[in-house]
Order: structure tokens, then sequence, then C-alpha cells
């Protein structure tokens, strides 16, 4: 599946330009939608070893004439202890772009197990990635709503000292709007789009809806192509 935008979207609002604080609401949108452009070393390293970071990278082949490296069978039983403490990852420390970017790359790291376990040959290993899977689901099923609200509460204190007003909905918060006079033209919503996608694709946001003031019927939305929470993706 692809994380990207929609092409198609309903009924461009055509309003007349407005750009006041425009350069400074797109920088605050941009600075917080690129996940590359957030990243503080220090920081990542000490949320990387708070989400255990060894889980970060289950990719590695492993020598089974090592014993530093995991084999797959322990590997799997790790994984599943880690998650059997019913984890609430949205209690983490999330406040950059990265921090989000960690977690989803964590629910990752877990498909890579997942899938070299039904891989395999052996019927334990096979009965383990299994027993992981379900936990697996459960998991994102709690989290990703919980880590979605976390980023739209972030998102709309950035945003609100620049008369943008962020809204969450959906029942499983999956559905952000924007709403603000720097949504009047066609380019200012694509641009945020554009800034946003990448992140709220990885966030497994379903739609993004834009207006430029509160109570517009006539509004701009996206639907974003994303996996549903209950997707085991790497």
């Amino acid at each position: 599946m692809s994380n990207t935008q929609n092409t198609e979207y309903i009924r461009k609002v055509e309003k007349p330009f407005y750009k006041k604080n425009g350069f400074i609401i797109l920088a605050a949108i941009v600075a917080f939608g690129a996940i590359g452009s957030l990243i503080d070393k220090n920081k990542s390293t000490k949320n990387a070893n708070h989400l255990n970071a060894t889980e970060l990278v289950q990719n590695e082949k492993y020598n089974s004439n090592s014993d530093d490296i995991l084999s797959l069978k322990t590997k799997l039983e790790n994984n599943i202890k880690s998650l059997e403490g019913d984890q609430d990852f949205s209690k983490t420390e999330l406040t950059i772009a990265t921090d989000f970017q960690l977690v989803v790359s964590l629910y990752k790291a877990y498909a890579i197990s997942i899938n070299e376990g039904k891989a395999s040959n052996d019927k334990e290993v096979v009965k383990l990635s299994q027993k992981l899977e379900k936990i697996v689901i459960k998991s994102q099923q709690k989290n990703y709503p919980k880590i979605r609200l976390a980023y739209y509460q972030i998102l709309r204190n950035k945003l609100w000292e620049n008369d943008v007003y962020v809204d969450i909905a959906g029942a499983n918060s999956n559905i952000i709007k924007f709403t603000g006079s720097y949504f009047a033209t066609n380019m200012n919503i694509k641009e945020t789009q554009e800034a946003l996608s990448e992140m709220l694709g990885l966030l497994r946001f379903k739609q993004t809806q834009y207006r430029w003031y509160k109570g517009q019927d006539d509004f701009t939305y996206y639907n974003m192509d994303v996996y549903k929470d209950s997707d085991i993706a790497e």
C-alpha cells in the first residue's frame, strides 16, 4: 500500500488570496511534518532506549555461533514478552517528529520478526510468530489512535498562535482537520498537504480536511491510502 495522498479531492475553495503570516505558518507545518528536519540525536537516542532499541533492528542477520546475537526463536519470545505488559506507547516522550517515527519503526520491526517466523520450517517458531502477530495487532489497535491524538495535540499547540486551528475526528482519531484563513487558497492547501503527507501516512490518518473558517460547509479534503491499524506492515 502507498502512503501518498489521493490526488482527487472535493470542491476547491475559491476565496480571495490570503497571505498574512503565510511563510511562518508553512514553516511551522513543514517543521513538524518533515521527519528528517527535526532529528535531535541525543533525544532520539534517549527515546530509542526507552522503546527498547534492540527491537528497532530486527532485520539483522543472525549468526547461530555467536552468543551475542539472538536466534529467531529467542527474538520472537523477547518480542512477545515486551508486548505482553500491554505497553502504552503514547506515554513515551512524543514531542518531535522523530519520536513518532521511532514508534512506527518499532511496529515495523515486529512485522519483520513475524514474517521471518512464518517463513520458518520450525513449527515452534511458526507458532510463536502467530502469537506475536495477534499481540501486535491488539497493540496497534490500542496505540495508533493514542499516538495520532498526541500528534494532533502537538500540532494544534504549534499552529494555534498563527491562527490555524486543528481538530481531530473519527472513531479511531484518524481524521485531522485544519481551519484558518491561510487555507482560503488552493496553493496553501496543497503545500500543507504535501508537507504533512508523509507523517500523516506513517501515523495512518485516513483523511485530512481544510477549511478557511469554522462552520464552512464547502471544504477541501484528501483521502489517504494508508494501512488500517490492524494491518501488520514492514
